[in-house]
């Protein structure tokens, strides 16, 4: 469930409400990386968006993520460019 938080609220991306099914899957998407993150670092929202995005992604797209987290900070910088 893709979800943003506007005005102390989770909605959908387009800002329409969410319904309690989907609020549901939020609230335990978002239970799940507090808890996996806890005393590690602090939580910015970037950080909420990987980790989303990991829960969600398929195997291709989980090698990916493994291959580029390999990769050095000046490898990145030059994908990056």
């Amino acid at each position: 469930m893709d979800a943003i938080i506007k005005g102390g609220r989770w909605v959908a991306r387009d800002e329409s409400p969410l319904d309690p099914i989907q609020l549901n899957q939020v609230s335990q998407e978002f239970n799940r990386i507090h808890e996996f993150t806890k005393g590690v670092a602090p939580l910015t929202h970037d950080r909420i968006t990987i980790l989303s995005a990991i829960l969600k992604a398929t195997p291709n797209q989980e090698k990916a993520i493994i291959s580029i987290l390999k990769l050095g900070d000046k490898e990145i910088e030059e994908l990056l460019k």
